[in-house]
Protein backbone atom coordinates (compact mmCIF):
# COMPACT_ATOMS: atom_id res chain seq x y z
CA UNK A 1 0.00 0.00 0.00
CA UNK A 2 1.51 3.54 -0.91
CA UNK A 3 1.92 6.36 1.36
CA UNK A 4 -0.69 8.25 0.44
CA UNK A 5 -3.67 5.21 0.07
CA UNK A 6 -6.67 5.50 -1.72
CA UNK A 7 -9.54 4.28 -1.53
CA UNK A 8 -13.11 4.36 -3.59
CA UNK A 9 -16.77 4.38 -2.58
CA UNK A 10 -18.82 2.82 -5.09
CA UNK A 11 -22.81 3.36 -4.33
CA UNK A 12 -24.31 0.81 -6.45
CA UNK A 13 -28.16 -0.31 -6.63
CA UNK A 14 -29.60 -3.14 -8.79
CA UNK A 15 -27.13 -3.35 -11.59
CA UNK A 16 -24.51 -5.86 -11.50
CA UNK A 17 -23.70 -5.71 -15.26
CA UNK A 18 -22.91 -2.32 -14.62
CA UNK A 19 -20.83 -2.69 -11.79
CA UNK A 20 -18.73 -5.75 -13.07
CA UNK A 21 -18.03 -2.92 -16.39
CA UNK A 22 -17.00 -0.45 -13.77
CA UNK A 23 -14.74 -3.11 -11.75
CA UNK A 24 -13.05 -4.30 -15.53
CA UNK A 25 -12.14 -0.80 -16.14
CA UNK A 26 -10.45 -0.90 -12.57
CA UNK A 27 -8.57 -4.41 -13.23
CA UNK A 28 -6.93 -2.65 -16.11
CA UNK A 29 -5.82 0.36 -14.11
CA UNK A 30 -1.80 1.02 -14.17
CA UNK A 31 -2.18 2.09 -10.62
CA UNK A 32 -5.58 1.01 -8.58
CA UNK A 33 -6.93 2.11 -5.59
CA UNK A 34 -6.02 0.32 -2.15
CA UNK A 35 -9.45 -0.59 -1.22
CA UNK A 36 -12.59 -0.40 -3.00
CA UNK A 37 -15.89 -0.17 -0.82
CA UNK A 38 -19.19 -1.19 -2.35
CA UNK A 39 -21.75 0.73 -0.42
CA UNK A 40 -24.88 -2.03 -2.17
CA UNK A 41 -28.65 -0.53 -1.32
CA UNK A 42 -30.10 -3.13 -3.89
CA UNK A 43 -32.80 -5.60 -3.57
CA UNK A 44 -30.57 -7.33 -5.84
CA UNK A 45 -27.35 -7.68 -3.77
CA UNK A 46 -24.02 -7.52 -5.29
CA UNK A 47 -21.60 -9.20 -2.95
CA UNK A 48 -21.37 -12.67 -4.97
CA UNK A 49 -20.11 -10.61 -8.05
CA UNK A 50 -16.95 -9.63 -5.96
CA UNK A 51 -15.06 -12.88 -5.52
CA UNK A 52 -14.60 -12.17 -10.06
CA UNK A 53 -12.15 -10.05 -9.38
CA UNK A 54 -9.29 -11.60 -7.18
CA UNK A 55 -6.73 -9.04 -7.60
CA UNK A 56 -8.96 -5.72 -6.40
CA UNK A 57 -9.30 -5.06 -2.56
CA UNK A 58 -12.85 -4.97 -1.47
CA UNK A 59 -14.99 -4.33 1.58
CA UNK A 60 -18.68 -4.51 1.36
CA UNK A 61 -21.39 -2.55 3.11
CA UNK A 62 -25.15 -2.96 2.93
CA UNK A 63 -27.22 0.11 3.08
CA UNK A 64 -31.34 -0.07 2.99
CA UNK A 65 -33.71 1.58 2.09
CA UNK A 66 -30.99 3.02 -0.60
CA UNK A 67 -30.50 7.07 -1.28
CA UNK A 68 -27.58 7.79 -3.17
CA UNK A 69 -26.09 10.56 -0.84
CA UNK A 70 -26.97 8.58 2.35
CA UNK A 71 -24.69 5.44 0.82
CA UNK A 72 -22.16 8.22 0.69
CA UNK A 73 -22.33 8.88 3.62
CA UNK A 74 -22.25 5.88 4.95
CA UNK A 75 -19.26 4.62 3.15
CA UNK A 76 -17.55 7.71 4.62
CA UNK A 77 -17.71 6.51 7.97
CA UNK A 78 -17.14 3.00 6.75
CA UNK A 79 -13.72 3.57 5.77
CA UNK A 80 -10.38 2.35 7.32
CA UNK A 81 -8.39 5.36 8.50
CA UNK A 82 -5.06 4.24 7.14
CA UNK A 83 -6.88 5.95 3.99
CA UNK A 84 -5.98 9.46 3.50
CA UNK A 85 -7.66 10.23 0.44
CA UNK A 86 -11.06 8.75 -0.34
CA UNK A 87 -12.50 9.16 -3.94
CA UNK A 88 -16.49 8.18 -5.26
CA UNK A 89 -17.45 6.94 -8.42
CA UNK A 90 -21.46 5.78 -9.79
CA UNK A 91 -21.09 2.54 -11.49
CA UNK A 92 -21.68 3.25 -13.96
CA UNK A 93 -18.08 5.34 -15.28
CA UNK A 94 -15.49 3.79 -17.14
CA UNK A 95 -12.12 4.46 -16.86
CA UNK A 96 -9.22 5.15 -18.82
CA UNK A 97 -6.43 2.69 -18.47
CA UNK A 98 -4.37 5.52 -16.22
CA UNK A 99 -6.96 7.63 -15.13
CA UNK A 100 -6.13 6.85 -11.27
CA UNK A 101 -2.20 7.28 -11.60
CA UNK A 102 -2.94 10.45 -13.29
CA UNK A 103 -5.18 11.62 -10.27
CA UNK A 104 -2.27 10.01 -7.88
CA UNK A 105 0.15 11.96 -9.51
CA UNK A 106 -1.94 15.41 -8.88
CA UNK A 107 -2.44 14.65 -5.25
CA UNK A 108 1.49 14.05 -4.36
CA UNK A 109 2.06 17.05 -5.79
CA UNK A 110 -0.68 19.25 -3.72
CA UNK A 111 -1.05 21.17 -0.36
CA UNK A 112 -3.45 20.61 2.23
CA UNK A 113 -5.03 23.85 0.74
CA UNK A 114 -6.77 20.91 -2.09
CA UNK A 115 -9.51 19.65 -0.74
CA UNK A 116 -10.87 17.83 -3.78
CA UNK A 117 -10.42 16.99 -7.68
CA UNK A 118 -12.81 15.36 -10.30
CA UNK A 119 -11.90 13.32 -12.97
CA UNK A 120 -11.96 14.63 -16.34
CA UNK A 121 -14.97 13.49 -18.29
CA UNK A 122 -14.37 12.78 -21.98
CA UNK A 123 -18.08 12.03 -23.11
CA UNK A 124 -19.70 14.28 -21.20
CA UNK A 125 -20.69 17.21 -24.23
CA UNK A 126 -21.59 19.75 -21.32
CA UNK A 127 -19.89 22.74 -22.62
CA UNK A 128 -21.98 25.34 -24.39
CA UNK A 129 -21.03 26.54 -27.96
CA UNK A 130 -19.38 30.28 -28.14
CA UNK A 131 -22.19 31.04 -30.64
CA UNK A 132 -24.95 29.93 -27.75
CA UNK A 133 -22.98 32.01 -24.81
CA UNK A 134 -24.32 35.31 -25.37
CA UNK A 135 -27.29 34.13 -24.70
CA UNK A 136 -26.55 31.76 -21.72
CA UNK A 137 -25.14 34.76 -19.99
CA UNK A 138 -28.37 36.87 -20.58
CA UNK A 139 -30.50 33.69 -18.99
CA UNK A 140 -27.77 33.62 -16.13
CA UNK A 141 -26.45 29.90 -17.21
CA UNK A 142 -23.40 30.65 -17.63
CA UNK A 143 -20.63 33.42 -17.15
CA UNK A 144 -17.80 32.48 -19.96
CA UNK A 145 -15.94 30.00 -17.22
CA UNK A 146 -16.07 26.48 -16.60
CA UNK A 147 -16.99 25.04 -13.13
CA UNK A 148 -18.99 28.60 -11.81
CA UNK A 149 -21.91 28.40 -9.15
CA UNK A 150 -23.64 31.24 -10.52
CA UNK A 151 -26.16 33.10 -8.32
CA UNK A 152 -29.19 31.82 -9.72
CA UNK A 153 -27.75 28.42 -8.43
CA UNK A 154 -26.68 27.20 -11.81
CA UNK A 155 -23.41 24.88 -11.88
CA UNK A 156 -21.68 25.73 -14.92
CA UNK A 157 -20.51 22.85 -17.08
CA UNK A 158 -17.11 21.63 -16.21
CA UNK A 159 -16.11 18.64 -19.35
CA UNK A 160 -14.72 17.79 -21.00
CA UNK A 161 -11.29 19.86 -20.97
CA UNK A 162 -8.31 20.26 -21.85
CA UNK A 163 -5.74 21.45 -18.86
CA UNK A 164 -6.47 21.09 -15.32
CA UNK A 165 -7.96 24.32 -13.67
CA UNK A 166 -9.52 25.21 -10.24
CA UNK A 167 -13.50 24.27 -10.20
CA UNK A 168 -16.17 25.78 -7.40
CA UNK A 169 -17.62 22.37 -7.83
CA UNK A 170 -17.08 19.04 -9.04
CA UNK A 171 -19.15 16.16 -10.20
CA UNK A 172 -20.33 13.96 -7.31
CA UNK A 173 -19.90 10.70 -9.37
CA UNK A 174 -16.12 10.52 -10.37
CA UNK A 175 -14.19 12.88 -7.38
CA UNK A 176 -11.63 12.20 -4.77
CA UNK A 177 -11.58 14.07 -1.72
CA UNK A 178 -8.70 14.81 1.53
CA UNK A 179 -10.15 12.19 3.88
CA UNK A 180 -10.62 15.33 6.20
CA UNK A 181 -13.06 17.16 4.45
CA UNK A 182 -15.17 14.22 4.50
CA UNK A 183 -14.73 14.28 8.36
CA UNK A 184 -15.78 17.88 8.18
CA UNK A 185 -18.70 17.88 5.87
CA UNK A 186 -21.40 15.39 4.97
CA UNK A 187 -23.82 15.32 1.83
CA UNK A 188 -27.25 16.61 2.82
CA UNK A 189 -29.74 13.26 2.77
CA UNK A 190 -32.56 15.68 1.60
CA UNK A 191 -30.94 14.51 -1.68
CA UNK A 192 -31.13 10.77 -1.15
CA UNK A 193 -33.43 9.44 -3.56
CA UNK A 194 -31.52 10.52 -5.89
CA UNK A 195 -28.86 12.68 -5.74
CA UNK A 196 -29.38 15.59 -7.81
CA UNK A 197 -27.60 18.40 -7.07
CA UNK A 198 -26.11 17.22 -3.62
CA UNK A 199 -22.68 17.46 -5.15
CA UNK A 200 -23.42 20.93 -6.15
CA UNK A 201 -24.60 21.30 -2.20
CA UNK A 202 -21.46 19.96 -1.26
CA UNK A 203 -19.48 21.73 -2.66
CA UNK A 204 -20.46 25.08 -2.51
CA UNK A 205 -19.52 24.74 1.54
CA UNK A 206 -16.46 23.15 0.91
CA UNK A 207 -15.05 25.59 -1.62
CA UNK A 208 -15.16 28.30 0.56
CA UNK A 209 -12.48 26.28 2.87
CA UNK A 210 -10.64 24.61 0.22
CA UNK A 211 -9.49 24.56 -3.74
CA UNK A 212 -10.88 21.81 -5.86
CA UNK A 213 -9.51 21.42 -9.07
CA UNK A 214 -10.56 19.20 -12.77
CA UNK A 215 -7.56 17.14 -13.33
CA UNK A 216 -7.51 17.28 -17.36
CA UNK A 217 -5.13 14.22 -17.76
CA UNK A 218 -7.56 11.74 -15.36
CA UNK A 219 -9.94 11.10 -18.10
CA UNK A 220 -13.14 8.82 -17.75
CA UNK A 221 -15.87 8.18 -19.73
CA UNK A 222 -19.78 8.17 -18.26
CA UNK A 223 -22.10 5.62 -19.51
CA UNK A 224 -25.51 6.73 -18.57
CA UNK A 225 -28.61 4.25 -19.02
CA UNK A 226 -31.82 5.93 -20.81
CA UNK A 227 -33.39 8.31 -17.68
CA UNK A 228 -37.28 9.49 -18.17
CA UNK A 229 -36.35 12.73 -18.80
CA UNK A 230 -40.05 14.34 -17.79
CA UNK A 231 -39.07 12.88 -14.42
CA UNK A 232 -35.63 13.76 -14.33
CA UNK A 233 -36.01 17.64 -15.32
CA UNK A 234 -38.65 17.75 -12.45
CA UNK A 235 -36.27 16.82 -10.30
CA UNK A 236 -33.96 19.00 -11.44
CA UNK A 237 -36.11 21.65 -11.03
CA UNK A 238 -37.34 20.88 -7.39
CA UNK A 239 -33.73 20.27 -5.94
CA UNK A 240 -32.43 23.73 -7.47
CA UNK A 241 -35.02 25.47 -6.00
CA UNK A 242 -34.08 23.88 -2.98
CA UNK A 243 -30.25 24.07 -3.34
CA UNK A 244 -30.96 28.18 -3.61
CA UNK A 245 -33.80 28.23 -0.35
CA UNK A 246 -30.54 26.82 1.47
CA UNK A 247 -28.56 30.15 1.23
CA UNK A 248 -28.73 34.09 1.55
CA UNK A 249 -26.32 34.23 -1.44
CA UNK A 250 -28.67 32.70 -4.31
CA UNK A 251 -31.72 34.10 -5.62
CA UNK A 252 -35.22 32.14 -6.60
CA UNK A 253 -35.71 35.11 -8.87
CA UNK A 254 -32.95 34.62 -10.52
CA UNK A 255 -32.98 31.08 -10.50
CA UNK A 256 -36.80 31.53 -12.39
CA UNK A 257 -35.08 33.48 -15.18
CA UNK A 258 -31.99 30.93 -15.69
CA UNK A 259 -35.01 27.98 -15.81
CA UNK A 260 -36.86 30.62 -18.40
CA UNK A 261 -33.87 30.22 -20.55
CA UNK A 262 -33.90 26.77 -20.03
CA UNK A 263 -37.07 26.31 -21.31
CA UNK A 264 -37.19 28.84 -24.01
CA UNK A 265 -33.98 26.52 -25.40
CA UNK A 266 -35.25 23.48 -25.36
CA UNK A 267 -38.66 25.20 -27.41
CA UNK A 268 -36.23 26.57 -30.08
CA UNK A 269 -34.69 22.85 -29.98
CA UNK A 270 -38.00 21.23 -30.65
CA UNK A 271 -39.31 23.94 -33.03
CA UNK A 272 -35.91 23.15 -35.24
CA UNK A 273 -35.61 19.26 -34.70
CA UNK A 274 -39.47 18.51 -33.89
CA UNK A 275 -38.02 16.43 -31.08
CA UNK A 276 -40.66 15.40 -28.78
CA UNK A 277 -37.95 14.91 -26.09
CA UNK A 278 -37.86 18.34 -25.69
CA UNK A 279 -41.42 19.27 -25.04
CA UNK A 280 -40.98 16.30 -22.07
CA UNK A 281 -38.24 18.44 -20.67
CA UNK A 282 -40.22 21.60 -20.68
CA UNK A 283 -42.51 20.31 -18.86
CA UNK A 284 -41.00 18.59 -15.91
CA UNK A 285 -39.05 21.95 -15.58
CA UNK A 286 -42.59 23.94 -15.43
CA UNK A 287 -43.99 20.81 -13.06
CA UNK A 288 -40.59 20.99 -11.01
CA UNK A 289 -40.97 24.73 -10.33
CA UNK A 290 -44.28 25.19 -9.43
CA UNK A 291 -43.96 22.47 -7.03
CA UNK A 292 -40.46 24.03 -5.45
CA UNK A 293 -41.24 27.74 -5.56
CA UNK A 294 -44.84 26.95 -4.67
CA UNK A 295 -44.71 24.62 -1.59
CA UNK A 296 -42.31 24.21 1.38
CA UNK A 297 -39.90 21.45 0.40
CA UNK A 298 -39.52 19.13 3.60
CA UNK A 299 -36.77 16.56 4.29
CA UNK A 300 -38.51 13.23 3.05
CA UNK A 301 -37.00 10.94 0.62
CA UNK A 302 -38.65 10.42 -2.35
CA UNK A 303 -40.12 13.80 -2.23
CA UNK A 304 -40.76 13.91 -6.36
CA UNK A 305 -42.38 11.23 -7.44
Amino acid sequence: MSNNPLCLIIPTKDRPQILARFLKSIQKQTVKPGLILIVDGGDQTVDKLLPDFPDLNFQYLRVYPPGLSKQRNAGIKAVPKAFNLMGFFDDDYVLFEDAIEKMTTFWTHQSSKVGGASFNTMNSGCLPSKKGLFLRRLFLLNRGLSGDILFSGIGTAQYPCDKTYRSQWLSGGSTIWRREVLEKFTFDEWFAKYGVLDDLDFCWRVNKQYELYVVANAKVLHQQLPRNELLASKITAVNHCYFVSKYPEFSKLKLMWAFMGKILFQLFCFAKKRDPLSLKIVKGYIAGLNFGLRQKIIKVDGHVN
